[in-house]
């Protein structure tokens, strides 16, 4: 009877050794620097490398949002002193930085992180009517303008091969006005009708959506065309049948994220492929719950980085498949951490969103 005891519980211990080892080879979940994600903490970049990047601002200021670029990071910045925000600019390896311009509106980055435009740059009328493209790593301004408007403020787009394009600021989700500004002569040039223009691609194309009848339409005029020129609605427009009022256009113009809406006061966000889209065809992905909350940057033409909170992010592409990876445990002190957006610099990690 023992030694049939015996024999029992060797018999167990064999069958949990594999069992043992095979959970304990079990890969954890992939974490941002797994995709090339760097991460924002308070005045510190983690690069996704784990080497870290010592951000040394004047005393009371701390940096909310970044971009890392080819030649470094554009820091935005509190000014508790004025209360006002500004841009910075920090090489690579860290350090004090320079202070590129206070910013009232917003900025936008070249996709190859060589071109910053600022729109906006005080509390004065002329100042929010003001734009810089500013070049990097020298600083210098390349261009500047005040844009002669009835807005309140404006927006920036996009940088392309052609001018920077602008738009009015948003005003309850309606189509504003919107202008191709041409930094090397100094014309803006308006578009004839409002719009809602949403994005550029790096070869220069503009994703904008167009009334189809009343703005207040479910249906929208989708298009994606070269900036050069006057702003154009097309020929022939093959409507969806969705009210798209914001959106992010990949980088090559392949994929789109698009806020539309699904009832009447309710709206989400969607993944789709802008030839179906410009062909009438409305076939979207929803993002996973947690997902959606903000795209950061393309990582790729056809893939985008998102975060939903502090915990996790994710990497999804045109199909909404997604792979979640875990933003570092970290305590950075003021904020938490925040995935730095990257222009020029793709990501050398392969995952199974492709």
């Amino acid at each position: 009877m023992v030694g049939l005891r015996a024999l029992v519980v060797l018999f167990l211990v064999v069958l949990s050794v594999p069992a043992a080892a095979a959970h304990a080879a079990a890969p954890a979940r992939p974490t941002a620097g797994w995709y090339g994600v760097d991460i924002l903490g308070t005045n510190l970049i983690l690069r996704a490398d784990g080497s870290q990047v010592p951000l040394r601002p004047p005393a009371g200021q701390v940096a909310t949002m970044a971009a890392g670029v080819p030649s470094g990071w554009v820091l935005y910045m509190k000014e508790p002193e004025s209360a006002r925000a500004a841009l910075w600019f920090v090489p690579l390896a860290g350090g004090a930085g320079q202070r590129i311009s206070p910013v009232s509106g917003n900025w936008k980055l070249s996709h190859d992180g060589t071109r910053l435009v600022i729109a906006g740059v005080g509390d004065s009328p002329a100042e929010l009517r003001t734009v810089l493209l500013v070049d990097l790593p020298s600083l210098r301004v390349v261009a500047r303008t005040e844009v002669n408007t009835d807005s309140n403020g404006l927006n920036a787009v996009g940088i392309t091969p052609d001018g920077v394009v602008l738009r009015e600021s948003w005003l309850e989700n309606t189509p504003t006005g919107a202008a191709i500004w041409d930094p090397r002569t100094g014309d803006v040039r308006w578009a004839r009708e409002r719009l809602w223009a949403l994005g550029t691609t790096a070869d220069g194309r503009l994703l904008a959506r167009w009334s189809l009848g009343s703005w207040r339409s479910r249906r929208s005029c989708i298009s994606l065309a070269p900036v050069t020129g006057s702003f154009r609605r097309p020929r022939y427009c093959a409507g969806v049948p969705r009210s798209v009022i914001d959106g992010y256009i990949s980088p090559d113009g392949s994929v789109a994220h698009l806020m539309f809406n699904v009832t009447e006061f309710e709206y989400q966000w969607g993944m789709v492929r802008t030839a179906d889209v410009l062909r009438g065809r409305w076939r979207y992905a929803t993002l996973p719950e947690g997902a959606a909350a903000r795209l950061e940057y393309w990582d790729t033409d056809r893939t985008a980085i998102f975060t939903g909170d502090y915990r996790s992010g994710y990497r999804c592409n045109e199909f909404a498949r997604c792979d979640r990876f875990d933003l570092p445990n970290l305590v950075l002190g003021q904020i938490g951490p925040q995935v730095v957006a990257r222009y020029g610099r793709r990501a050398d990690r392969s995952s199974s969103t492709h």
